[in-house]
């Protein structure tokens, strides 16, 4: 008999007890019916005397109470029960995040983690987990591992579809369970810095290290191997002249044990074999004589109490025949296990030759590949220099350009009271940024400088 659990007796159409936070971007109304919850109390999944509210297709997932708390189904599935221990209360209790918000991909990464722990004896605690992942905040303020950049998984394969999950969930009252009353009442709206919660510590680095050295297969996770708590069945029932005994779970730890032989297996004893009778061979009539005389005497083994001697020489040649026969066929199968291994290793030789002449290639070609690469990376510098000393011509130019035109400008709007105005000033700066006088370019005659037809006493006019 199970545990004895009970049903609340709270009436489903009151939602008094509950505060609608509005928090889930989507409405995820409960699915989670009466025949999954009665699977809980099969399962003796919660202690005696707990007390679960119902299924009700009003409520959501971020509801909160002082008087309920919310369980997600799928750590229940995974065959734990509450109070959890090990690693999953440790981390819970640290990061106090619901355990509502928590996304399956932590509940697998906690349950396989803790499952290794007690198999393997490690140490892997929160402060390992927060060395290799961060927390990440996922749609409507739940919760997921982000593994570290340049770490490596604890778990393998831990990511998985999961199906409506976030629909599957349920309410016990806090009174009824242990620790109930000290379990959030409120979602934590934004992931923790986890390595904050949980800093490394001295011995972080080695317990990290030694749970990676264990085998891949230990590290996969694997959703149909059930740790202990996993609800099971070995009873044996009869059905009139017919038994059926239902199939023997096992869980992880089990099926290491006995691959890697440390683990006793003990069958059920059966009954010593018995020992056929060999009828006695019939004399023969033949009266034929040589090799096949022989070979008859060598069958006869009817004991003769007047001879005991000649039927101690028979056996004697009998076994000296199966002997050499044995040693016939074992030196047969010799040959052939020779035969057979001289043309594996001249495979295996002709294999590792191609390989190797593929390695060789694709060195060739990655060499290539390096060359052309150093080759381009050299060409994109050149372009990218000549780009720049480009843009620094054009830069200065257009900044000649501009500052002549102000000057031009400046020259111009002085013409009216020049004594006002450097205007010689400004000629200078103008034939100094374009090599070329305003005066010049005018038409007119540069300061300080005459016609040599005027000295002539010559006026310059055109015939």
């Amino acid at each position: 008999m199970g545990k004895k659990m009970t049903r609340s007796k709270a009436s489903i159409s009151s939602l008094s007890d509950f505060t609608d936070k509005n928090i889930l971007v989507n409405e995820e109304l409960c699915t989670y019916g009466d025949l999954e919850i009665q699977s809980l109390f099969e399962n003796e999944s919660f202690p005696e005397g707990t007390e679960i509210r119902p299924y009700d297709s009003k409520v959501k997932s971020d509801f909160v109470s002082s008087t309920w708390v919310a369980f997600p189904d799928y750590p229940f599935s995974l065959g734990l029960k509450y109070p959890f221990t090990g690693l999953i209360a440790e981390f819970f209790e640290v990061t106090k995040i619901s355990y509502i918000q928590a996304m399956p991909v932590i509940w697998r990464i906690l349950y396989w983690v803790d499952l290794l722990n007690e198999k393997n004896e490690m140490k892997i605690g929160v402060n390992e987990l927060a060395s290799v992942y961060d927390l990440q905040t996922h749609g409507s303020s739940r919760f997921l591992f982000k593994l570290k950049s340049g770490k490596n998984r604890l778990v393998l394969k831990s990511k998985q579809n999961d199906g409506p999950w976030k629909e599957r969930f349920f309410f016990v009252k806090r009174k009824s369970i242990p620790n109930g009353e000290g379990l959030p009442a409120e979602w934590i709206r934004k992931a923790p810095k986890f390595e904050n919660l949980a800093p490394a510590t001295a011995h972080t680095e080695e317990a990290v290290q030694k749970f990676l050295d264990l085998p891949e297969f230990e590290r996969t996770f694997k959703s149909e191997c059930h740790s202990t708590q996993e609800s099971s069945s070995n009873m044996q029932t009869s059905t009139g002249s017919k038994t059926t005994r239902s199939v023997a779970k096992f869980n992880f730890a089990d099926l290491h044990d006995v691959i890697s032989g440390t683990s006793a297996i003990v069958k059920k004893e059966k009954g010593a074999p018995s020992i056929p009778k060999v009828p006695a061979p019939t004399p023969s009539k033949s009266t034929g004589s040589g090799k096949k005389r022989k070979a008859l005497e060598i069958l006869d083994l009817t004991l003769d109490d007047s001879n005991p001697a000649e039927v101690m020489n028979k056996l004697a040649v009998m076994v000296d025949t199966a002997t050499a026969q044995i040693s016939k066929f074992v030196e047969g199968e010799r040959l052939k296990f020779e035969k057979a291994s001289l043309a594996r290793e001249k495979s295996f030789k002709e294999h590792e030759r191609a390989l190797r002449q593929t390695i060789q290639e694709l060195t060739g070609k990655v060499a290539k590949l390096e060359e052309e690469s150093l080759r381009w990376r050299s060409e994109k510098q050149e372009l990218m220099d000549q780009h720049a000393a480009d843009l620094d011509d054009l830069a200065i130019d257009s900044k000649t350009s501009a500052a002549v035109s102000v000057l031009q400008a400046q020259i111009a709007l002085a013409k009216e009271d020049p004594a006002t105005w450097d205007v010689k000033g400004w000629k200078d700066a103008v034939l100094r940024l374009t090599g070329v006088h305003p005066d010049q370019e005018n038409g007119e005659e540069e300061p300080g400088k005459e016609d040599p037809a005027k000295e002539d006493g010559a006026t310059s006019k055109e015939v």
